[in-house]
This record gives C-alpha cells, sequence and structure tokens, in this order.
C-alpha cells in the first residue's frame, strides 16, 4: 500500500469501532479509514520509536459514559487490552491483534456497566501492565 502527499508527523489513532479509525497528525493532517486497521505510517528511523512501553492512566478518571485510554508498545507483535472487574473477571476486550510500535489512544464506553472500580491490562510479548479506573453513573 502506497500512501503519498503526508508530509506531518502522525501522532493520535482514534478508534470508532472495529472498522472505522482516525488518525491525526501535525498540520491539521486527518487521515480515516474504514477497512479497519492498517498501517498508516512505518517509522522509518529506529530512534523515532518509543523507548519503553506504557501504560497511561484513563482520562477523564473518573469518567461517566466513556474515557480514553492511551498506550505506547515498542515492538510490532500481538497486544491485548482486557477490562476486568474488582473480582478480577474479564468484561470486554478492547484490543487483541498485531500492532507496529508507536503510541496508540483508545476510547471505552461504558453503556453496559454500572458504576464503581475497574482495571484496565495491556500485555505485550515484552510485559503485562494494568491500571485502575473508576465509573461514575
Amino acid at each position: 500500500m502506497k500512501y503519498t502527499g503526508i508530509s506531518s508527523y502522525l501522532y493520535s489513532i482514534s478508534l470508532l469501532n472495529t472498522r472505522d479509525v482516525i488518525v491525526s497528525g501535525t498540520g491539521g493532517a486527518i487521515l480515516r479509514t474504514t477497512s479497519g486497521l492498517v498501517p498508516v505510517r512505518e517509522y522509518p528511523h529506529r530512534d523515532l520509536l518509543p523507548g519503553s512501553i506504557c501504560l497511561e492512566q484513563n482520562y477523564p478518571n473518573p469518567f461517566n459514559a466513556s474515557t480514553r485510554i492511551s498506550y505506547t508498545v515498542t515492538e510490532a507483535g500481538p497486544v491485548s487490552l482486557v477490562v476486568y472487574d474488582v473480582l478480577g473477571r474479564e468484561l470486554t476486550s478492547l484490543l487483541s491483534s498485531n500492532i507496529l510500535p508507536g503510541t496508540y489512544i483508545l476510547d471505552f464506553g461504558s453503556e453496559a456497566l454500572s458504576s464503581g472500580i475497574y482495571f484496565y491490562r495491556l500485555t505485550t510479548a515484552q510485559s503485562t501492565l494494568v491500571r485502575r479506573m473508576l465509573l461514575l453513573k
């Protein structure tokens, strides 16, 4: 796949659902795909890649209807992001896919959940990270 006309850095990915993806960048660049997760930019220089895996605190937290979860991976490969209740039961899988290195943002809607504390876990080939979030309805 060849992309032309992109002369900015792409830095944010928003997953609207399993097929619609919006990528934004400097200079007002906005790219959209409706064919699912396909690479829209490859990093040609190794020094541009993130230094370590990171799972950010969701924002806002506490949240009501939806929240954003940001994470960074350093190597291409399988990644999963799963939400659990306080008893450790898996509630939903937000991501289970092979992805490229970079920083990603996922929007998480809580329509089917009640108020309470939840955990989200990022698992890669390198490590597993867990954070806590609070839902207030």
